[in-house]
């Protein structure tokens, strides 16, 4: 598979109630909702603020992915 690299910044929060642990799914979200799968909250932006192509990349359960968080505080 062909290597992309891809950057895209996104403003968000944490929260001590998020348990990060669901074993496959990550979901940063633009509401304050808290579920297994919630890595983020309240972001600045949604699937619909990303390119299309890196979207799409993203549904591919085959894609591999990295992902990089700074803390700021």
């Amino acid at each position: 598979m062909k290597q992309v690299t891809s950057e895209k910044k996104l403003e968000h929060l944490g929260s001590p109630k998020l348990c990060l642990c669901h074993p496959t799914d990550i979901v940063i979200r633009k509401s304050d909702y808290l579920c297994n799968r919630t890595l983020a909250i309240c972001a600045d932006k949604s699937s619909m603020d990303l390119p299309r192509g890196l979207v799409e990349r993203l549904q591919d359960p085959k894609q591999k992915i990295k992902v990089t968080l700074s803390v700021e505080s």
